[in-house]
């Protein structure tokens, strides 16, 4: 019986013995390469990124004719480096506006989130406005006067331009006049009068009249379905957009408008002269940091 037990008992042991040796954890660690994971929920001690630069998103022709705006909602990655990748729309909008607002944010660049002072991939929800300026958009000059004629103020945000236009009649003419003139003439679509009314505007800076025109002419002409009428409205903003840039020379908002006017005039026309415009309206856009 014991030299059984013997027998057994050496088995036992050489059978342990071939064994391997258990793993450390270190060892674990050295021989299994940690997975790379998915990217981070912005939560706990992941911190945010910042947006830093990017480009701003385009109107499609379609949307400003159609007069669509709204709110492009996206998901994305924001990697290591701060760029933008993989973007998914969660919530869209018509017209091409998807597109537009995805094609805008994988321009933007971002501080990356950081883990413990550490960049690291996060999913971000990104959103993208498209507000197209109305006639209610008032500048700096035409909000004063306004303040100052809450009468006619109160008529123009009722949008009641017929009845404003009227309340402005047999008051003494003066710059503050002719511009809010040129407001309520342009919400009316009457836009050869209201250009009139801009170019005999003789106030210390004549932009705020320009642009009103150039931009209102832009409105008018993506919400006509006619195209001689299209063509009058374009003329006419080019003119206003043009002077406007002359007012100030450098200024961005005058540049998109214009380019803006030269494109939908470009749709208008046939080559060569499409291509001339096309190419007037990219160098206008590129000045201004904005894409074609």
């Amino acid at each position: 019986m014991l030299a059984i037990f013997r027998s057994s008992f050496s088995l036992l042991f050489f059978l342990l013995a071939s064994l391997p040796a258990p793993l450390r954890a270190s060892d674990t660690l050295a021989q299994t390469p940690a997975p790379a994971g998915p990217p981070y929920r912005v939560e706990g001690d992941v911190m945010r990124p910042e947006k830093i630069s990017g480009s701003p998103p385009v109107y499609t022709a379609e949307a400003r004719k159609a007069l669509v705006q709204g709110t492009v909602i996206l998901q994305a990655v924001i990697d290591e480096q701060g760029n933008v990748t993989d973007v998914q729309v969660l919530k869209g909008l018509p017209a091409g506006l998807d597109q537009a607002a995805t094609e805008a944010v994988k321009t933007w660049k971002f501080n990356p989130a950081t883990q413990h002072g550490r960049p690291v991939p996060v999913y971000y929800t990104l959103t993208v406005n498209f507000t197209m300026e109305t006639d209610l958009t008032f500048g700096p000059l035409f909000s004063k006067f306004v303040e100052e004629n809450p009468d006619f103020g109160e008529l123009v945000r009722a949008r009641r331009y017929g009845q404003a236009l009227s309340l402005l009649e047999g008051r003494d003419a003066g710059p503050e006049v002719t511009l809010a003139r040129v407001y309520a003439l342009s919400a009316l679509r009457r836009l050869d009068e209201a250009w009139a009314e801009a170019q005999a505007y003789d106030g210390a800076d004549p932009y705020e009249a320009f642009h009103q025109v150039a931009f209102a002419a832009l409105n008018a002409a993506a919400g006509s379905r006619d195209a001689k009428a299209r063509g009058a409205f374009l003329d006419v903003g080019l003119q206003a957009a043009t002077r406007a840039m002359e007012a100030r020379e450098d200024d961005k908002k005058a540049m998109i408008t214009k380019s803006q006017l030269l494109s939908e005039k470009a749709a208008l026309t046939t080559d060569p002269q499409r291509a001339a415009l096309l190419y007037e309206a990219g160098e206008l856009a590129e000045r201004a940091g904005s894409p074609p």
